[in-house]
């Protein structure tokens, strides 16, 4: 399947509805072709980098990566961004591939085509959120010499449920 894979920058708006489709399965929040569209129009349409006094690259810039079958179907969907605040060498990647097409050589096809871009600018490191529960894709990373430099996790609170005034959680009893 490889060899009949093409990445390409994402075609825009004809993508959006695929892309939202492949990040609401890695995302913990969901999205939609509306919101991609509406936060695109609130970002820079061309990047500016550059190396800081040590070599290291600052700046902002982003990448979005469409794998497509022979017939144009989207397989897969990558991106690679920085921004002004991003610590100095660092870009951070999104990789998700359609499940159907896992072990296809889908994903290694599009971790190549951000490691290139991330060549290309001079990054010193890349990094990559993977869900703990998402073993297949740790192995995948961790076959392409990442390895796990923190753990992270998302905490949410209901907001019927603060006491803004305490800034405790309410407790309820039940009774009956």
């Amino acid at each position: 399947m490889s060899r009949n894979i093409t990445i390409q920058p994402v075609q825009l708006p004809e993508h959006y509805e695929r892309m939202a489709q492949l990040l609401n399965l890695v995302y913990t929040e969901p999205t939609s072709a509306a919101i991609l569209a509406e936060e695109d129009g609130k970002l820079y349409k061309k990047g500016s980098t550059s190396l800081d006094e040590e070599g290291r690259l600052i700046g902002y810039d982003r990448i979005r990566l469409a794998a497509l079958s022979a017939d144009g179907h989207v397989l897969g969907y990558a991106n690679g961004w920085r921004a002004p605040w991003t610590e100095p060498g660092t870009l951070h990647n999104t990789v998700v591939v359609d499940a159907a097409y896992w072990n296809q050589g889908v994903g290694t096809r599009l971790v190549q085509a951000l490691e290139q871009w991330a060549h290309d600018l001079n990054a010193s490191e890349m990094t990559v959120m993977v869900s703990d529960e998402d073993e297949a894709a740790q192995a995948f990373a961790e076959r392409r010499g990442y390895v796990k430099d923190r753990h992270t996790f998302k905490s949410t609170i209901l907001p019927t449920h603060f006491n803004e005034d305490t800034g405790k959680r309410r407790r309820t009893t039940a009774s009956g």
